[in-house]
């Protein structure tokens, strides 16, 4: 998944350079993690949702920055 978010934070598509996506994809942490709940009102479709940020991101308190995937 932080390689997922190291490519969509280059902008998508293929990647030219993957190795360097791996390396770059170690900054990633995983954020915030919501499951859905239908009791909650959360449902996702029986999915989750993963929120990311860089390291340095999250010490400057920049989750605007912050990349969100889906897992079904």
């Amino acid at each position: 998944m932080a390689v997922m978010c190291e490519r969509l934070h280059r902008g998508g598509g293929g990647d030219n350079h993957p190795e360097a996506a791996r390396k770059a994809a170690r900054l990633w942490r995983l954020f915030l993690q919501i499951d859905s709940d239908p009791a909650l009102g959360t449902d996702f479709g029986g999915g989750r949702l993963y929120v990311f940020v860089r390291r340095e991101d999250a010490r400057r308190a920049r989750f605007d920055r912050t990349i969100t995937l889906m897992q079904m």
